[in-house]
Parts: structure tokens; sequence; C-alpha cells
């Protein structure tokens, strides 16, 4: 009968959880997961089912719930309100520091996520964080706009392509090789960037 050990399923988690942040989950093999942990390709198979088994080891729905949890909230409490009173709110300061302390503490599941995940249960990540975010810009947008002539269906055209430009822009700096106190601080620059540029569109 095989023996199970907690220490030879740690290293196979930690291992899988590595390679999916650096190359991504579609590209990894199980063959590729073993080399990296020290066992065999058959080994992996006594602990995992397979390489999705592996995926919700290693990035687990609660994991997904806290993510929208702290990005909704910042967007709830950035709604309506212009950028520089924004600056000078306790609360979405408060909100702001949570998001980028969360992003850089698991900077390795949010890759994964990020990178893509086709043919698993986190497949639409992607789409549904952009959506979040388009949706409550909108709602934005109507409650400051300034006169600026677009359409709803522009806005969402233009706002598509900030934001997906932005997550790809967070999932550069999440792979930079600077410390997570560093890689705040890249984060938060380009947060206030954005904003800056967002009141210009705005």
């Amino acid at each position: 009968m095989q023996i199970l050990k907690k220490n030879i399923r740690t290293s196979i988690a930690r291992a899988a959880l590595g390679l999916f942040a650096r190359h991504g989950f579609a590209v990894v093999s199980v063959a590729q997961i073993a080399s990296e942990a020290g066992v065999s390709t058959g080994n992996i198979y006594h602990y995992y089912s397979g390489k999705k088994d592996l995926l919700y080891s290693v990035v687990r729905p609660q994991f997904l719930q806290k993510c929208f949890g702290l990005l909704r909230n910042k967007l709830e409490i950035s709604c309506g309100k212009q950028s520089d009173d924004l600056k000078k709110m306790p609360q979405f300061f408060q909100a702001n520091t949570e998001l980028l302390e969360f992003l850089c503490k698991n900077r390795q599941p949010l890759l994964i996520l990020l990178q893509g995940c086709e043919g698993t249960n986190y497949a639409s990540f992607n789409s549904e964080i952009l959506s979040l975010i388009v949706n409550a810009v909108s709602r934005h947008w109507e409650m400051v706009n300034n006169g600026k002539n677009l359409e709803a269906g522009e806005q969402r055209v233009l706002l598509g392509i900030i934001y997906e430009n932005l997550l790809k822009a967070t999932v550069v700096i999440l792979q930079s090789g600077v410390s997570e106190k560093r890689r705040k601080v890249l984060l938060s620059y380009m947060l206030e960037y954005h904003l800056g540029g967002l009141s210009a569109v705005l």
C-alpha cells in the first residue's frame, strides 16, 4: 500500500505553484512538475489526480473570493469620486493599501490566474475581473461625466482597452525580479499614473 507523505505532497504543490506562475498553467506538464519536485511522474498521481487537481490545490476558490472582494470594495469606495478627493479619503487609502498588499503577497497565484487557466474552473477569471472593473468605472463615468461625448458602447470599448492593458501591466510588474516591497511601490506608481490618465478622459 502506498504511504502518502505530507512533505512530498507539499514539494509537489510548491513545484506546481512556481512553474504555473513562471510559465502559465497551459504549457506546464506533469512531467515538468515531477522533475521540479524531485519525484517520478507516476508518483505525482498518488497525490493528485492530474494537473487541474494540482491547480485547485494551489489556487483555492476562497482565494478568488478574497481577490474579488478587495477589488469590489475599492471600486465601490471610488465610484462617483474625483481622483483629487479620493487621495484625501482614509477609507480609499486603506482599501488601496489592502489590495496592493494582497497583490504582492499572493503574486504567484495571481500570475497563474492572470496568465489564463483555459479548460479549468478558473478559465473566466480575466474576463470576470475585466467586466467587474469596466462595469464599475462605467457607473463612475456616468456620475462624474463632464460632457465627454461618448455613447455607452463607446465608453465600454475604451474602458475595456484601458483596463485590459492595466491587467497586462500588472502581470509584468508581478513577474519582475524586484522585492515584494519594490513591487508594491511599482504597482502604486502605476495606479497613480492610471488615475491621473483616467481623470483626463473623464
